[in-house]
């Protein structure tokens, strides 16, 4: 996962520097609050940075201990290319899905396809109902849950998760409407 975060990091750095200018600190805070589980180590969004300001992608305005960055046309562009070649990798995973359905005549392929094409579309499968303020624990919490090594866990650590589980759910049921 860290190999895959690093790939994209210039170009979530981009996307962020797109909405508003940032400090490096501000653009770690704001990736590990987007994503609920990732925070970028500053000895990875500091040169990548410099490595940006020199591609001319972005600047930077401030003092020495407080830089804000701000992403420059050129930088408007890479990320637009990178949205183009998005579409290219989407257009590839949707063969190759079509492949291996025909190959193996797997037909739960489709939902997996299907999701995977919303996500890298950005659409949200719900979250956007979900206030910007609970969105980094309800991502955290989901990859707590999927990361749990299910088969190593006891049935009496499992009851324990499944209480954990049920407790939360009985906290959160007074806020559900009738």
């Amino acid at each position: 996962m860290a190999t895959i975060q690093r790939g994209f990091l210039k170009y979530y750095l981009l996307k962020l520097l797109s909405e508003e200018p940032l400090t490096g600190y501000g653009l770690m805070k704001r990736i590990e609050e987007e994503t609920g589980f990732w925070k970028p180590s500053t000895g990875s969004v500091y040169p990548l940075l410099q490595a940006l300001e020199e591609q001319g992608w972005v600047t930077q305005e401030g003092e020495a201990e407080r830089k804000v960055y701000k992403l420059t046309e050129a930088g408007h562009k890479a990320l637009a290319e990178a949205h183009h070649a998005k579409e290219e990798l989407l257009d590839g995973l949707q063969r190759a899905f079509e492949i291996f359905r025909r190959v193996f005549g797997v037909e739960e392929v489709e939902p997996v396809h299907s999701r995977l094409r919303s996500l890298l579309r950005g659409e949200s499968l719900g979250s956007d109902r979900i206030p910007k303020a609970l969105q980094s624990r309800v991502v955290l919490l989901r990859h707590v849950l999927l990361s749990l090594p299910y088969e190593e866990l006891s049935s009496e650590e499992l009851d324990a998760i499944n209480r954990v589980l049920e407790d939360t759910l009985n906290r959160l049921s007074p806020f559900i409407e009738p």
